[in-house]
């Protein structure tokens, strides 16, 4: 992996293997083959010195890879370990440390334990910069990839309030488009006017257009912020993506008045009843006809005697 130095030391007995190794996976964007090697961590922290990981870099780059640039190496660790805890949509997001991160996730008592310390912590940064409205590196499709779709609401609300506080001003007979522009759903407005000028003339009837376009956009974000949010109860539990967890009793409930009743099966059986002798069990239709040709027979012979 590295040259030979002059010491006739071997790629092998290089401190840096491990953060390589990592580097290496991430270029090649195999992240799950980076997450099995984070999960090694609670196996044999010698063997998976991820807790080391930025330590052996600071003491051993230098003596190493002088002529080597880190900052490459250290995206690639950035991405490895955000995108192997699945929340890669917050790597350029965030300006949390992936060293940070790293440390969270050491912390947990087992590999499920550290990833969802790391995730709670970004998730609440991810929060705080929505509340900011450093909205930039946040995307809704990327989010809710990353099982983030709790985060979705409150984006949508910002990018939402970012758009109305956007609205296109007049000035000096020309309308201003430039604090549309920087936003997500006003540049989607004027993409869809085939529009990339930073503003138009006002007399302009594209410019007419626009306004229109942007009122009606507006009602229809509102609208639809408020038919995507749905009322949880306070008993109701949910998962780190949104999605409701349902309650276990219920199905159990549910399940109980599927069953058929005991009650259903009662006469059925009298009829699958063994005798003590083995004959076969004669339905009670038959024994009630005897009973009437028995009848039938002996009025017959009562009337022949009179």
């Amino acid at each position: 992996m590295n040259a030979l130095s002059k010491k006739g030391r071997s790629p092998k007995s290089s401190k840096l293997v491990f953060v390589h190794k990592i580097a290496d996976l991430s270029s090649r964007g195999d992240i799950e083959a980076i997450s099995e090697l984070l999960k090694g961590y609670w196996k044999d922290k010698r063997a998976y010195p991820w807790h080391r990981l930025y330590a052996i870099i600071e003491t051993q780059w230098e003596k190493e890879n002088p002529d080597q640039d880190l900052q490459e190496t250290l995206i690639l660790l950035r991405d490895a370990i955000f995108g192997s805890l699945e929340m890669l949509s917050l790597s350029l997001a965030l300006n949390i440390p992936a060293s940070e991160v790293l440390v969270l996730v050491c912390k947990g008592e087992s590999w499920k334990d550290g990833r969802r310390l790391a995730r709670a912590e970004c998730s609440t940064l991810a929060m705080e910069l929505i509340e900011k409205g450093d909205l930039g590196n946040l995307t809704p499709s990327a989010l809710e990839r990353d099982g983030m779709g709790f985060l979705l609401a409150s984006l949508h609300e910002a990018h939402l309030k970012e758009f109305k506080m956007a609205r296109p001003k007049t000035k000096d007979g020309k309308l201003d488009l430039k604090a549309l522009s920087r936003t997500v759903y006003g540049r989607r407005l004027l993409r869809e006017k085939t529009i990339a000028a930073s503003s138009i003339d006002e007399a302009d009837p594209a410019a007419v257009e626009i306004l229109e376009t942007y009122d009606n956009l507006i009602l229809e974000l509102e609208i639809t912020d408020a038919s995507r949010i749905i009322p949880i109860e306070s008993t109701e539990q949910v998962t780190l993506n949104g999605k409701l967890i349902e309650d276990s009793a219920d199905k159990e409930e549910i399940h109980k008045a599927k069953e058929p009743t005991p009650s259903v099966q009662a006469p059925l059986t009298e009829y699958l009843l063994v005798t003590a002798k083995g004959s076969r069990p004669k339905s009670r239709k038959r024994k009630t006809s005897k009973k009437k040709r028995s009848k039938k027979s002996l009025a017959k012979k009562k009337g022949g005697r009179k």
